[in-house]
């Protein structure tokens, strides 16, 4: 993995690398292609904000020089999806990216638990606060952004979360249709949530937990 991410770095002169990866599901695993992007702002609001593209830490190799001249840190409470957020910073501060198209990592989504499917909002804060500083040319993906950050309360089979939902930046809702990398399935979804349709979001989780992903990827 890291032989083939560092030598798309020095190939390419870039100091963000990324890779596709898969998700396991016990026995089985679905392979995650993602997005090719060279050029970091469309990395940055095509990719991670509008939620065409994950952003998670571990299929990516970071110039440590990203880290020292921007004086970006790793959050210490690691159980909140700060590092994920951190990737966000980093990204923005970066020259060029690469991608590397083959999954080089194995990501395990059995875990219900995992403290990467947590998220707080104090690190998102974080970032918002990060991007106001260091801006991007199309702010309206930072409102995509809020959407996919508060997508997975609609998901989670704890309904507490639907009032999570709706209490976090509702001023983005208006920006729901807007998202063309989005598939049309989520815009529905979150709809429905603004509409406050959510028993039928229940239904709609409990299949593609129970039958999709129960039928096709898990033993």
């Amino acid at each position: 993995m890291l032989k083939k991410m560092v030598h798309a770095a020095e190939s390419q002169n870039a100091d963000f690398v990324y890779c596709d990866f898969y998700l396991s599901f016990g026995g089985r695993e679905r392979y995650m292609s993602q997005p090719s992007y060279t050029e970091k702002f469309d990395t940055l609001q095509r990719g991670v904000l509008a939620g065409d593209m994950k952003h998670n830490v571990w299929n990516k190799l970071i110039a440590r020089s990203l880290y020292f001249d921007n004086g970006i840190k790793s959050p210490s409470d690691h159980c909140k999806g700060g590092e994920d957020f951190m990737i966000i910073k980093l990204l923005r501060m970066a020259n060029k990216t690469a991608h590397v198209k083959e999954g080089l990592y194995h990501y395990n989504r059995t875990n219900d638990n995992a403290i990467t499917k947590k998220t707080s909002e104090e690190h998102f804060l974080d970032v918002l606060s990060f991007l106001e500083i260091h801006p991007i040319p199309e702010p309206e993906y930072l409102q995509y952004f809020k959407l996919n950050v508060k997508l997975p309360f609609l998901m989670d089979r704890n309904r507490s979360q639907y009032a999570r939902w709706k209490n976090w930046y509702p001023e983005a809702n208006e920006y729901i249709m807007g998202n063309k990398f989005q598939p049309f399935r989520m815009k529905f979804i979150q709809l429905l949530a603004k509409w406050r349709l959510f028993p039928l979001i229940s239904i709609y989780s409990w299949s593609v937990d129970n039958l999709y992903y129960g039928f096709f990827y898990k033993k």
